[in-house]
C-alpha cells in the first residue's frame, strides 16, 4: 500500500515537472519549478535506489563513490572561483543525479505521462500554427513580435501559406515521443499518434530532430530485420532529393547560415574561454557564466546553449567530461535492458548533443523513460501471446 504511494507520488511529481517543462510558453516562471519538482519526485525513490546501489559489484559502487567524491570536490572548487552559489548548485544537482537516475523503479505509468504531456504538446504546437495562418497576416516580423515582446525564448515564422516553424521550448519532447510509441503502441492508435506527433515535429522545424528520427528507424528496421524497407527508404531518398534538390540546398544553406553558424560561433566562444591548460583539464567551475560578445549575440549571463554538452565541458573540463561520458554508457548498457531503449537512446543524443537538451531535467526524465521500458514491452509480448 504504501509502496504504491510513493509510486503515485513520483509519477506526480515527474510528471508536474515535465508539464513545467512543455509550458514555459506562455507561462515563463514555470521555468523555476522544473528542478525542484523533480528532485521532489526522486525523493519518494529514495530508499528504492539506495538499494539498487547497494546491490551493485562493488567495481560500480567504488565507481559511483569516486564519481559523486570528484564532483563534491568540484562543488567546492566553483566556490573558491566565485560562481554564482544558485548555478553551482544546479549544475551540480543534474551531474549526481545524471547516474542516480538509473536506479529508480521502473514504472510503466511514467511512459503514457511522457507521451501524453508530449501529446498536449503537440496540439498546442498545431493549434498555433492553425491560428497564426488563418487569422494573422503572413509577415514574418509580425509573428516574431509576439515572442520577443513577451519574452517567450522561442522564435517563429511562416514557411508558406499553409505552415509554420514554431521553435519553443517543450519541443524536444516530440522526436522521443514518436520513438515511443513506434516500440509502445500497436494498430490504430500508433497510427494516429505517429500522424499527429510527426505533423507537430515538421512544426517545430529542427533538422537534428529529423535526423534522429532518421537514425531511430534505420536502427529500429536493423533491429528488426526490415532490410528491404531500409532499401526502400533509400530510393524514395535519393529520388525525392533528386526531385527537390533545389528546395534541399537551399534549405541546408539556410540552415548553414543561420542556426549551424550560431553553434559554430559558441563553440569558439566556450573554448576561448579557457585561460590555462589546467582550465582545459578541469573547467572553470560549475555554474560558470561566459562573459563574452560573439560574432551573433551577447552570451553573457546565458546558461543555455545549442550545444549545451560544449556548455558542460566549459564547466567541468576534460576530467569531469570523461567521467560523466563513462559512467553514463556503463550504466545505460547495464540498466537498459531492452535493445529498444538503447536504440532510442542513441538516437536521443543525436539531437540532444546539438541542442540545449541534455545535462539537464529533461535528460533525467529521458533516463527514467527508457529504464521503464522493458516493462512495457514485456507486458504487450504477454498480451499477445
Amino acid at each position: 500500500m504504501v509502496k504504491n504511494m510513493w509510486d503515485k507520488f513520483f509519477i506526480l511529481f515527474m510528471a508536474l515537472s515535465l508539464f513545467c517543462i512543455t509550458r514555459q510558453v506562455p507561462f515563463q516562471q514555470l521555468g523555476g519549478l522544473i528542478t525542484p519538482l523533480y528532485i521532489i519526485s526522486l525523493i519518494f525513490y529514495i530508499r528504492n535506489i539506495r538499494e539498487n546501489i547497494y546491490s551493485e559489484e562493488k567495481y560500480m559502487q567504488r565507481c559511483i563513490l569516486i564519481y559523486v567524491m570528484f564532483f563534491s570536490i568540484m562543488f567546492f572548487y566553483a566556490i573558491a572561483l566565485g560562481n554564482e552559489f544558485y548555478y553551482v548548485l544546479q549544475t551540480y544537482a543534474v551531474i549526481l543525479l545524471l547516474i542516480f537516475a538509473y536506479y529508480i523503479k521502473p514504472n510503466e505509468k511514467i511512459i503514457s505521462v511522457y507521451i501524453f504531456l508530449a501529446l498536449l504538446h503537440a496540439i498546442v504546437l498545431i493549434g498555433l500554427n492553425y491560428f497564426f495562418i488563418t487569422t494573422m497576416v503572413h509577415e514574418n516580423f509580425i509573428i516574431r513580435a509576439i515572442f520577443s515582446e513577451n519574452g517567450y525564448g522561442g522564435d517563429a515564422f511562416f514557411v508558406n501559406d499553409y505552415l509554420c516553424r514554431i521553435i519553443i521550448k517543450g519541443n524536444e519532447l516530440l522526436p522521443l515521443a514518436i520513438m515511443l510509441v513506434e516500440v509502445h503502441y500497436e494498430k490504430m492508435k500508433k497510427y494516429l499518434l505517429l500522424c499527429i506527433f510527426i505533423f507537430a515535429t515538421i512544426i517545430a522545424g529542427n533538422f537534428g530532430f529529423i535526423m534522429a528520427l532518421f537514425i531511430f528507424y534505420i536502427l529500429w528496421w536493423i533491429y528488426q530485420k526490415k532490410y528491404k524497407t531500409i532499401c526502400c527508404v533509400f530510393v524514395g531518398l535519393l529520388v525525392s532529393g533528386s526531385i527537390l534538390s533545389t528546395d534541399l540546398s537551399e534549405y541546408i544553406s539556410g540552415k548553414q547560415d543561420s542556426s549551424w553558424s550560431a553553434r559554430i560561433d559558441q563553440v569558439n566562444v566556450l573554448v576561448d574561454d579557457f585561460d590555462t591548460a589546467f582550465d582545459i583539464v578541469v573547467g572553470k567551475g560549475m555554474g560558470n557564466n561566459v562573459n563574452v560578445r560573439g560574432q551573433y549575440r551577447d552570451y553573457s549571463g546565458q546558461r543555455y546553449y545549442e550545444v549545451q554538452g560544449m556548455y558542460i565541458f566549459n564547466q567541468i573540463g576534460f576530467m569531469g567530461m570523461i567521467l560523466v561520458i563513462f559512467m553514463n554508457i556503463i550504466l545505460s548498457v547495464n540498466y537498459f535492458k531492452s535493445m529498444q531503449a538503447k536504440i532510442i537512446y542513441i538516437a536521443y543524443f543525436s539531437y540532444a548533443i546539438t541542442n540545449p537538451y541534455i545535462f539537464n531535467i529533461f535528460h533525467l526524465i529521458v533516463i527514467n523513460v527508457l529504464v521503464s521500458i522493458p516493462i512495457t514491452i514485456d507486458k504487450r509480448i504477454e498480451q499477445e501471446g
